[in-house]
């Protein structure tokens, strides 16, 4: 979701692993 992706994006570590797992939902915050 890119609301998702803009919301952690300003949490670097979360940006990562957000990125790293490709996930297409903020499953891990």
């Amino acid at each position: 979701h890119i609301e998702a992706i803009v919301k952690y994006d300003r949490c670097e570590v979360h940006r990562k692993t957000f990125r790293v797992k490709g996930v297409d939902e903020p499953t891990l915050f």
